[in-house]
């Protein structure tokens, strides 16, 4: 009895050591990627691991009810794109990678019995504990943490990258349809004066030219239907894919107009340090050169690949029993470690470069879409302020003309096709605008404040009257 309690206070400490693993989040670190995309976009991320599918069904529909806008459709992203929430998993993995590094191997129990059996059968028991490891552990766990970390902020820039892309997908839809609005329009002024060109050529009035030209224009006018028809099938299915949605749930329907210009956009001083403060993967990348960092330090005893302690119990074929404590250690005659710290050398090295290389990335980032922004704001000021307002004016001076009988109706219904481009080509630019808007908000991984401007917008009044 005495021997039994001998070899258990032996193990005791390797025991409790093993015990006292590090705490690991039991939410994986869902907590801080929630509160970082709250706080950077106002969305509500799910991680739907534990919820009924039947649930993440009805809270769909319930966000696709009526008109489906900017902000439901990221609720939607977040809460139902499966690719996403795969993503999500990333955090349980890591979480068991955070686990593992504080947990010890488990002791090796061995033992033998003798043979011839005799009336005092011989045996011995040992059990042994790899013990080199222990000293390590406390490195492990560090090294382990900033894995985590890493893969915490990994995980939040893929949910910010998804916002801004459900965003940018969303405009281009309302785009598409105010585009295609504008190309029916277009095609029923045409047929309108081919129609007319028609019965003037009969009559003589115009000649065979005109009236070539004009089917020209009608046949030009049903193409763009047709592809503005395509531009809208391949927006709503790109929203659809950001949305994870099914057959079942794609004939939803959304705000009439693109939201307009807001009062003001931010200076690009700043913005470039302020990216690299708060972009995700810069941080992750940031935790990678730390994880390389502490990961060094273990290759210091990289030339011992195996050292172990423990204890033993034998009986003899006398029938005397001993106990006593045992240990081994692998002996470094071929391996030194080298190649082991090299390795970890080089990982420090290269995270170190791609963290650099990634910084200029973002500043470079941010800069081209800060000047996209500029210039496409610029080119929807002008549409509004200049262009659309100036080609409306063009149709009331031809329409008056034409009452007076001082311009054929053909000078009329081009002024009005005239006018139609120029809506629309104000249509494509704001959508240019917002879309550029989202890539400087992903760049700069925050959302921008959107002050409307006090609005003077072109209304989208497409109704070609007076040219009939």
């Amino acid at each position: 009895m005495r021997s039994h309690r001998a070899l258990l206070l032996s193990s005791l400490p390797i025991i409790l050591f093993a015990a006292g693993c590090a705490s690991v989040p039991r939410d994986a670190g869902f907590g801080d990627v929630h509160a970082t995309v709250m706080a950077r976009t106002g969305a509500d991320l799910k991680w739907t691991r534990d919820q009924a599918a039947a649930e993440i069904d009805a809270e769909v529909r319930n966000l696709l009810a009526g008109e489906l806008t900017a902000d439901r459709a990221v609720a939607i992203a977040l809460l139902n794109n499966r690719e996403l929430q795969a993503t999500l998993e990333e955090l349980g993995v890591a979480q068991a990678d955070l686990l593992a590094a504080g947990l010890l191997r488990n002791p090796i129990l061995g033992g033998e019995v003798r043979f011839p059996a005799t009336v005092v059968r011989p045996f011995e028991i040992t059990v042994a504990q790899p013990v080199l490891e222990i000293f390590l552990l406390p490195l492990r766990k560090r090294v382990a943490t900033s894995a985590f970390e890493a893969a915490k902020f990994r995980v939040t820039d893929a949910v910010l990258s998804l916002e801004s892309d459900t965003r940018a997908a969303f405009f281009r839809v309302q785009a598409a349809e105010q585009a295609l609005a504008s190309a029916h329009t277009l095609a029923e002024t045409a047929e309108t004066a081919a129609a007319l060109a028609g019965r003037q050529q009969e009559a003589g009035n115009v000649t065979d030219l005109d009236l070539a030209t004009e089917r020209v224009l009608t046949e030009q006018s049903k193409l763009d239907v047709v592809q503005s028809q395509i531009e809208l099938t391949g927006a709503r299915e790109e929203l659809n894919r950001d949305m994870g949605l099914e057959s079942q749930g794609i004939d939803w329907k959304v705000a009439a107009q693109l939201p307009n210009l807001p009062a003001t956009d931010p200076p690009l001083p700043g913005l470039e340090a302020a990216a690299v403060e708060r972009r995700q993967d810069l941080a992750a990348l940031r935790r990678d050169v730390e994880a390389a960092a502490r990961a060094l330090p273990l290759t210091r005893t990289s030339a011992i690949e195996e050292a172990q302690v423990g204890a033993h119990r034998e009986r003899d074929a006398e029938g005397g029993t001993s106990t006593g404590p045992s240990a081994s250690v692998s002996v470094p005659i071929f391996n030194w470690g080298q190649a082991t710290r090299r390795r970890a050398e080089a990982r420090y090295r290269q995270a170190t470069d791609r963290y650099q290389a990634r910084t200029a990335q973002v500043e470079s980032e941010v800069r081209e879409a800060w000047g996209r922004l500029m210039a496409t704001r610029q080119e929807t000021e002008l549409y509004r302020d200049a262009l659309v307002p100036l080609s409306r004016s063009v149709v009331k001076l031809t329409q008056t003309s034409y009452n007076a009988m001082q311009v054929g109706v053909f000078q009329l219904l081009q002024a009005k096709r005239d006018e139609v481009r120029a809506e629309r080509g104000a249509v494509d630019a704001l959508r240019d605008y917002w879309m550029a808007r989202a890539r400087l908000e992903r760049a700069i991984a925050a959302r921008l404040p959107a002050e409307p401007a006090s609005s003077h917008e072109p209304s989208a009044d497409h109704s070609p009257g007076g040219a009939s």
